[in-house]
């Protein structure tokens, strides 16, 4: 149905924005569809947007227990969507900003990646 919603919007020459696409993937993140989320999400660029901290947020509410959630959260990292995540220094995680899901896969990553290489390089 949000889909639908996003395709009228467009044939009456309502140009979905951020807060409509946001609202799309939480309404397929609480229906259990997050291909359709996903889907949402990957159609940003084509809507002359670009996906940003909110996006993020949302389509990672609806991957984060899902393989592909892992790569959606690590594409955020490289593009800098979470500028402040290791700010204090890679010893400490700054949650703040994150939705529940990008939390989810951000604590993940950081003892997965992070707190590994932190290990080897202490010194003994």
């Amino acid at each position: 149905k949000a889909l639908e919603i996003l395709q009228m919007m467009q044939q009456v020459k309502i140009d979905p924005n951020t807060d409509t696409c946001g609202a799309a993937m939480e309404a397929y993140r609480t229906a259990h569809l997050w291909q359709s989320a996903l889907f949402i999400f990957k159609s940003i660029p084509t809507l002359q947007m670009l996906p940003g901290l909110r996006s993020y947020n949302n389509v990672l509410n609806a991957l984060h227990d899902v393989e592909y959630g892992e790569e959606i959260w690590c594409e955020a990292v490289q593009s800098g969507v979470y500028p402040e995540l290791l700010c204090r220094g890679a010893n400490v995680l700054d949650l703040h900003h994150l939705s529940r899901g990008a939390a989810q896969l951000a604590v993940r990553w950081w003892i997965g990646q992070v707190v590994p290489e932190l290990l080897q390089s202490a010194p003994a």
